[in-house]
């Protein structure tokens, strides 16, 4: 049988914090960036993988999912392209891996929830694959398992910008985010009320939240000049990579957000002349996997 699966990239993510029972969690940014994985299984004696070109995360993550998908011997043929820029920022390798995973199941006409592919990228990769939730979600950054799955999801664009010279931070410290965990608990229940009242400002305002509470700990050296343009601009807020370089300026993908987002960008150019810009927004819903042929 023949599938294909894509899996969206992301913005860094909208939040990184740790809850009062010491839960470390993110709160995904899914962004409409995209790797794809064309996979054909055939019967076998043993299962093994033939991936073009040649990918050894790819590979790895297609034996993982056979593996938990128990399947029998197959041998598994796989093609794969990526949209994504190559920075962990923006989940390069989570996202070919989770649409490995995706297509594997379909092709073998299994079930796997998109917990059950985040679950499975821990094999490859030491840690969940969180690009495998198609909207932002809170999600435990150990287990891959969901703390949120909201009903809604906003329509964001953003403007971001690449650094190319490497940002130096200080080691995660898990006690300095455990210090303010109860700061961590009210952005959550604001983003909750957020997603009840469908209000995409208060859910960005919270994000915005996390990224302030980032540059306590984590100083950014872009963090205030992007902030100070986005007040400018009257975005919606900034979202960050908190532990990387990527650093945003949000708007609502509606009425005029996409133009803002094109201004921002031009501005941000002008700011960052060496870096690159970008513009991002986040996925519309649409079908993961393709069915091809039987």
């Amino acid at each position: 049988m023949l599938a294909k699966a894509t899996a969206v990239g992301k913005c860094g993510e909208l939040v990184w914090g740790e809850l009062p029972d010491g839960t470390r969690f993110q709160v995904t940014c899914p962004v409409a960036l995209s790797a794809s994985v064309l996979v054909e299984v055939f019967a076998s004696e043993g299962t093994r993988v033939t991936c073009h070109p040649q990918n050894q995360q790819v590979s790895k993550a297609l034996l993982s999912a056979a593996q938990m998908l128990e399947v029998t011997p197959t041998r598994i043929l796989a093609e794969f392209s990526n949209k994504s820029p190559v920075s962990s920022d923006f989940g390069y390798q989570e996202a070919e891996i989770v649409a490995a995973g995706r297509a594997l199941a379909a092709a073998c006409e299994c079930q796997a929830s998109e917990e059950d592919i985040a679950v499975m990228a821990r094999t490859v990769m030491r840690q969940p694959a969180l690009n495998a939730y198609k909207k932002p979600a809170a999600v435990d950054i150990d287990s891959g398992e969901l703390i949120r799955d909201w009903d809604w999801r906003p329509s964001l664009a953003i403007a971001a910008v690449i650094p190319q010279a490497p940002i130096t931070q200080k080691p995660y410290d898990s006690t300095a985010r455990q210090k303010r965990s109860g700061e961590y608990a009210e952005i959550i229940a604001q983003m909750d009320q957020a997603v009840t009242k469908r209000d995409t400002r208060a859910f960005v305002d919270a994000a915005a939240w996390s990224c302030q509470i980032n540059q306590d700990l984590y100083p950014h050296p872009y963090f205030k000049k992007v902030s100070a343009l986005a007040d400018k601009l009257d975005a919606l807020g900034v979202c960050m990579a908190h532990h990387g370089s990527v650093i945003g300026i949000v708007f609502d993908a509606f009425d005029s957000g996409r133009a803002q987002a094109g201004q921002a960008k031009m501005q941000l150019r002008r700011k960052f002349k060496k870096d690159e810009t970008i513009i991002l927004a986040t996925p519309l819903p649409a079908k993961a996997v393709q069915l091809l042929s039987q």
